[in-house]
């Protein structure tokens, strides 16, 4: 992709940030976020000047999303916010790209998941296009990832914490096999918009051991344990800066046998 103009709505959060790098070695990326000059959140209208923009771009990159939404309204305001744009791309004659998970699903328990879904299939009756991506990583100082927060931790007598998945869920019948499931969800870093594609994979504790320069053994705790204390805590009334939905959201999927 060369010499196009691409409006990346959501451009100045994680994935944004990350596709924006990618993408504006040969061509012209805008970027939209809360606090740009032309801004967007979601579930607000498209302004006039927003609309321009859209009007002069080749293509616009739908990668905003709003996590703190209350959950009666979650699904719903994130599809209408899709369908804004498509219906303003259709007009316009402009291509639209909606950024996904590769673990959505309408059964999925996880609200991201199941509205991720849910956009997917307003994009597609549109005639637009979607684009599933799984975890991503541009540099190990990022933040973004649990496992990178895990590992600002202090290690106990050289040990860190490290989630696990829930062992029959994931048909690992032993914890040894748990470095079996890290090494078939590895964390990969594919450059599909380049012309020479090249892909580096890292296993979890790999990239853990990158970021904090050590090596450490690690204990291994059931993500519903997290899941459960963090809930109990926000329910006492204490504000958690932490998604809960997020944990949901990779670990009570079954990855084996729903989405493969």
């Amino acid at each position: 992709m060369r010499n196009k103009t691409i409006l990346i709505i959501g451009g100045t959060g994680f994935v944004g940030t990350i596709l924006s790098n990618i993408l504006s070695n040969h061509n012209t990326v805008i970027p939209i976020g809360r606090t740009t000059k032309v801004n967007y959140k979601i579930g607000q209208e498209v302004s006039l000047e927003l609309k321009k923009l859209i009007s002069s771009s080749h293509l616009v990159i739908f990668a905003s999303w709003d996590f703190s939404i209350s959950s009666d309204k979650y699904i719903k305001i994130h599809c209408d916010s899709v369908l804004q744009f498509l219906k303003i791309c259709k007009d316009f004659d402009t291509s639209f790209l909606f950024i996904s998970t590769t673990l959505s699903n309408k059964a999925s328990r996880s609200l991201y998941n199941k509205a991720k879904h849910m956009c997917e299939i307003l994009t597609i009756k549109h005639g637009a296009s979607c684009m599933r991506i799984g975890v991503l990583v541009s540099k190990l100082t990022k933040s973004g990832n649990i496992y990178l927060k895990l590992s600002k931790l202090p290690s106990i007598y050289g040990y860190k914490l490290m989630l696990k998945p829930d062992i029959k869920k994931f048909k690992l019948t032993h914890i040894d096999q748990l470095a079996l499931f890290f090494n078939s969800y590895s964390v990969n870093e594919v450059n599909i918009f380049q012309e020479t594609k090249q892909s580096e994979t890292y296993l979890l504790s790999e990239i853990l051991e990158m970021f904090s320069e050590k090596k450490y053994k690690y204990i291994y705790i059931d993500w519903k344990f997290i899941y459960y204390i963090l809930k109990t805590i926000r329910f006492l009334g204490i504000n958690l800066r932490i998604n809960l939905d997020s944990l949901i959201s990779i670990w009570g999927e079954n990855i084996k046998e729903e989405y493969l």
